[in-house]
């Protein structure tokens, strides 16, 4: 194991398996290309975007109406390539209502929510919008085993259905929490539902479409020892599981998304918490097409990190959008965007912040290759400042649109020559 006290930069053809960073405080002096915050009197938190093929983003939500609206409704806007919100859906809600996630269909877009139901308890739903924002067909799931809390969406390969992955949390004590997958026909009809409980409490975070076909599962899973080890598992088109492997680490640990290259080698990020440690670490990890480890990274430091989402480039590069949540009010959240060599070297690593508490959760890539960071960001305190009475309608959804990376040629790939 490598200690290191600051990043690595130097380019190196050999592969580190492992390294342990501690970062340096952030310096917030890197240029976007727009950085918006938007709100009104209530809150809105962005869970989810995607951006389109003319340059527009569209990001899913939660809002309130105002400081004294308790119920969470869905939030859908669109924004042009500036930033600028170009329209919104804000829907009512009588009970607790969200969306987590969206994919762009042909005619508009697919989206995943939760929603809460007096007589049915907590579901998932799907939900239709058209190009424009309006909802134009909604389908709810709940089951009878407890309630169930939607996390990730995809569409198949061939464009014809919908992957879902969610969690189920059954009612009572004796129950153990564990992920379920469904697939869905674009209208609404259900293929296959499959559930994954290896016997202990497990988890599913993302869901991912892998390049070689099936999908590739993240999250984590209970030990024999009551420790939460990361999982990583790779389903086929049928959900049958095609390997699937738990990564202990510390007291904690869990993969919160994860991206594939062509090979089929995959970028997996989250967190894990040292022996004995208060803070969580930031995780990057390389596996091969099994799910064996190639190289692994850790960031850790004055704050809670957590790696929250990653993304692959053809090129062997990835960029791993790092969340830093504060112990003290007096510091300021933030989130640090990672590029990675394809041996796992540091190569660049960029901060940015929106105001005392910004926070993201999302990234994606552009179209001209801009990557675009979405989340929220606090907009003011409580009466009595301290952590837990921040109340949880004081914030505005925060976008960051980065500069796209510059051209890379691997140095240490082979150099073919003319004849």
């Amino acid at each position: 194991m490598l200690m290191v006290a600051v990043p690595a930069f130097a380019q190196n053809c050999d592969t580190v398996s492992e390294e342990i960073t501690r970062l340096r405080p952030p310096a917030f002096a890197n240029y976007t290309q727009w950085d918006e915050a938007y709100g009104t009197e209530g809150m809105e938190r962005i869970s989810d975007l995607s951006a389109l093929i003319d340059g527009s983003v569209v990001a899913v939500g939660s809002y309130t109406k105002d400081e004294e609206d308790p119920v969470y409704k869905p939030l859908l806007m669109r924004m042009t390539p500036k930033g600028e919100v170009m329209w919104e859906t804000r829907e009512e809600a009588a009970a607790f209502k969200t969306l987590n996630r969206i994919v762009p269909v042909k005619g508009g877009y697919i989206t995943l929510g939760d929603l809460s139901s007096k007589g049915k308890g907590n579901g998932i739903y799907i939900a239709r919008y058209s190009d424009e924002g309006k909802r134009t067909a909604e389908w709810p799931i709940y089951e009878r085993d407890g309630n169930v809390d939607g996390m990730a969406l995809a569409v198949s390969p061939d464009g014809k259905s919908i992957v879902i992955a969610a969690q189920i949390n059954p009612e009572g004590t004796s129950g153990k929490q564990y992920g379920v997958l469904y697939k869905y026909t674009m209208g609404g009809k259900r293929v296959w539902r499959h559930g994954y409980s290896p016997g202990t409490r497990s988890v599913f975070h993302n869901l991912q479409v892998h390049p070689q076909g099936g999908y590739i599962v993240s999250g984590e899973v209970q030990q024999q020892d009551s420790r939460m080890a990361a999982w990583l598992i790779r389903v086929d088109d049928n959900g049958a599981i095609m390997w699937q492997r738990a990564y202990a680490r510390g007291d904690y640990a869990g993969f919160l998304s994860a991206s594939a290259f062509p090979n089929g080698d995959v970028i997996v990020s989250g967190l894990s918490k040292p022996v004995g440690s208060t803070r969580s670490a930031g995780w990057v990890m390389k596996v091969d097409q099994s799910g064996q480890t190639v190289w692994q990274r850790y960031y850790a430091g004055m704050f809670n990190y957590a790696a929250r989402d990653v993304m692959t480039y053809d090129d062997g590069r990835s960029v791993v959008l790092l969340d830093a949540t504060p112990y003290s009010l007096m510091e300021r959240g933030h989130v640090r965007l990672l590029t990675f060599s394809p041996r796992g070297y540091l190569m660049n690593v960029e901060e940015f912040s929106e105001g005392q508490g910004a926070h993201a959760v999302r990234l994606i890539k552009g179209p001209k290759d801009e990557r675009i960071v979405g989340g929220y960001t606090q907009v003011k305190y409580a009466e009595v400042a301290s952590v837990n009475d921040i109340p949880v309608n004081t914030y505005d959804s925060w976008l960051v649109a980065a500069e796209s990376l510059d051209p890379y040629e691997d140095p240490c790939l082979p150099k073919s020559f003319l004849p």
